[in-house]
């Protein structure tokens, strides 16, 4: 995370892991807030979010995940790529879980490409977003990179699967 503000002003947070999803909770559980509306200001980076195909690669991210357990009144996500690289199509994809509405508008501003919902979303309602980006302008993960990124996500796995191994009688 890069910052968490809130109304204009640094906002505390808490970060916890779902399985792949990330949760943070932001503000102060001993501090209530006053009644009306709030801006809140997320900045953060994320891994893994581009696919890489043989034509193309793309950013797919679910920028405005389903979590939440309140409306969203307005929301808008800004990309800016790389070395100055723009897509003019960008997708996105609205709603519950595993839904693909399109309510949506996407423009490029000053490089700047920004989604934003043309409705307010329900609560567990998202937006994942999908920008095509020419091959090249994001360098794939080295082997070395996709071996570590392998074992972060299963290494625990192996770990009890070879234990449960020697636990039956199987020496290793």
């Amino acid at each position: 995370i890069e910052r968490i503000h809130r109304d204009g002003k640094k906002e505390p947070y808490a970060v916890e892991r779902d399985g792949n999803a990330v949760r943070w909770r932001i503000g102060d559980a001993d501090v209530f807030l006053d009644d009306g509306r709030h801006v809140y200001e997320i900045e953060y980076s994320v891994k893994n979010q581009i696919r890489y195909f043989d034509n193309r690669d793309e950013l797919y991210w679910n920028a405005v995940g389903q979590y939440w357990a309140f409306p969203i009144a307005k929301a808008r996500v800004e990309v800016t790529l790389p070395n100055g690289a723009t897509s003019p199509n960008g997708e996105a994809y609205t709603g519950a879980a595993n839904e693909s509405g399109r309510n949506y508008r996407f423009s490029v501003v000053n490089g700047v490409h920004v989604f934003e919902p043309t409705r307010p979303l329900g609560a567990r309602e998202g937006m994942t977003i999908s920008l095509s980006i020419d091959k090249g302008i994001i360098d794939p993960p080295s082997a070395a990179d996709r071996r570590a990124d392998w074992w972060t996500l299963n290494g625990s796995l192996v770990v009890l699967m070879l234990g449960a191994l020697g636990i039956a009688g199987f020496h290793y």
